[in-house]
């Protein structure tokens, strides 16, 4: 079953999961608990996800009508839980340094803002379909991977970097960051529905067809998920449903801000 969440809550848990790390230094801690290699591209790339997550709840409490103090402090709390990303937190003990800036004096407060943001919960996938979501992906990359499309080939190579992006974002992150990791399908979705504007029949291009197939059942799960397109039967009017909320969740603090902005006209 899918569980409702939004960014704080999502912070807020993060920064709990990351408190015991003992004495080691900031980069070995965090490496082995994202299972990368220390300073390697995919763990600056973790980081870069993490702060770009924090960066977005500041946007939406900034742009909030919450009272300027809360909005404050709010904003206080959140700086501090990116701290625990920077060059000092990442080269000292963990427990004298980085472990201080994710503590519950930091997360507890962001945990309770989350309530206040019920308006902007999402769907986000528990853990009992984890497995089957990244098992799926998986296995849709490998058959990419495998198969060459007879013209327009250049598409399946954007395809194969969304699904491997989508794969290392779940995998690495454990869902935090859940909207970031399904934008990451934007542009495969965006690859399948120009594939469909062509006249491609299963006589004709039957390896294309076959690939149309592949990313509806490979993806289907999650977009599912995200799109809340359950009972749609038709592949291309699904896909198209899924794209448009990708496009939404992609940016929640723009989406937010763009709305508040609009509420006040």
């Amino acid at each position: 079953m899918t569980e409702q969440v939004n960014i704080a809550e999502e912070i807020a848990e993060l920064a709990v999961g990351l408190q015991s790390g003992g004495s080691k230094p900031g980069w070995q801690h965090l490496s082995r608990t994202f299972a990368v290699e220390p300073w390697s591209a995919d763990f600056y790339g973790i980081i870069h996800a993490i702060l770009v997550r924090l960066t977005e709840l500041e946007k939406i409490i900034s742009s909030s009508d919450m009272r300027v103090k809360t909005a404050t402090a709010a904003i206080g709390h959140v700086r501090a839980i990116a701290m625990a990303f920077n060059h000092e937190s990442l080269t000292q003990r963990w427990d004298q340094c980085g472990a201080q800036y994710v503590g519950n004096i930091h997360s507890d407060p962001i945990l309770s803002l989350s309530a206040s943001l019920s308006r902007f919960d999402y769907e986000r996938p528990a853990s009992d379909e984890a497995e089957e979501i990244i098992a799926d992906a998986v296995q849709l990359l490998e058959w990419l991977e495998s198969h060459q499309l007879e013209e327009n080939d250049f598409i399946r190579g954007c395809i194969i970097v969304g699904v491997r992006q989508f794969i290392f974002r779940v995998q690495k992150l454990e869902w935090f960051g859940w909207e970031q990791s399904i934008a990451s399908l934007r542009e495969v979705i965006a690859a399948y529905l120009a594939l469909q504007r062509g006249d491609f029949s299963q006589e004709s291009h039957p390896m294309i067809v076959a690939m149309g197939k592949k990313l509806i059942s490979g993806l289907g799960k999650a977009l599912k998920i995200v799109s809340g397109a359950r009972n749609v039967t038709d592949d291309a009017q699904f896909m198209f449903q899924a794209y448009g909320s990708i496009v939404k969740v992609a940016s929640p603090a723009t989406s937010y801000i763009a709305g508040y902005l609009s509420n006040q006209n």
